[in-house]
């Protein structure tokens, strides 16, 4: 199983102090699961989209780019605040 999971810039130690750029925008978010659905295949064969961070819309279009599974729900953001 692979998630790309998009970086939230909004609050990352890294970007406040300028040191990234913002997070991906919608495009690149939606070509990082269909490359990742191409590169890896037959390796893994599972590609999930969080759908918190995409929203709903957004997974119903990562799900036309490749996507066969979604997740995200988490008790806290530690993955989140540790990437």
């Amino acid at each position: 199983e692979f998630v790309p999971l998009p970086f939230v810039h909004n609050q990352a130690p890294m970007y406040l102090k300028g040191e990234s750029r913002q997070g991906p925008s919608f495009r690149e978010a939606v070509l990082i699961h269909a490359v990742a659905r191409l590169a890896l295949y037959p390796e893994i064969t599972n590609i999930q989209a969080s759908w918190v961070k995409m929203g709903p819309k957004g997974v119903g279009v990562l799900l036309q780019a490749g996507v066969n599974d979604l997740g995200g729900t988490l008790m806290n953001e530690s993955i989140s605040r540790a990437a």
